[in-house]
């Protein structure tokens, strides 16, 4: 049986990634993705790297999540 369902994309830091991550459980989320993620803001130029950064934790991840509402 198919349901309606909205998916939601929440881009952040590696190391908010936990707490994103403990909000969606605390809210009734069974599952989620995280990919590591690279692009170009409006600030700079996030590289997606594939070697240890120097200042661990400061790679962007994406995180995908479906909600039924």
């Amino acid at each position: 049986m198919f349901q309606p369902a909205t998916r939601l994309t929440i881009i952040t830091e590696h190391l908010l990634s936990a707490r994103v991550c403990d909000i969606i459980e605390r809210s009734g989320g069974k599952g989620y993705t995280i990919v590591a993620v690279g692009g170009k803001g409006s600030h700079h130029l996030h590289p997606l790297r594939e070697k240890a950064t120097v200042a661990e934790g400061v790679d962007n991840v994406k995180i995908e999540v479906v909600v039924s509402d």
